[in-house]
């Protein structure tokens, strides 16, 4: 059992000296054996797109006109004729 608690038993963390890397000295570049190509003339680029001038408002909804009197007040009813009474016994 003492090895499994030496096992389990953290060890100390040994210090170890950080170690420099070496500076890796670049490789040198190949030189471009012709000259680089002059870029072509551009077109002049056109003008971008003016701004649309601010669109004028919608027309704005009239007000609700009043309706006409005779679509206010209901129409009178025609009077109905009465049903007929049946007639009394003699």
């Amino acid at each position: 059992w003492w090895w499994w608690w030496w096992w389990w038993y953290p060890l100390p963390p040994h210090p170890l000296p950080p170690q420099p890397l070496p500076p890796q000295p670049l490789p040198p570049q190949p030189q471009p054996l012709q000259p680089p190509q002059p870029l072509p003339p551009q077109p002049p680029q056109p003008l971008p797109p003016q701004p649309l001038p601010p669109q004028p408002l919608p027309p704005q909804p009239l007000p609700p006109q009043p309706l006409p009197p005779q679509l206010l007040s209901p129409q009178p009813l025609p009077p109905q004729p009465l049903p007929p009474q049946p007639l009394p016994p003699p």
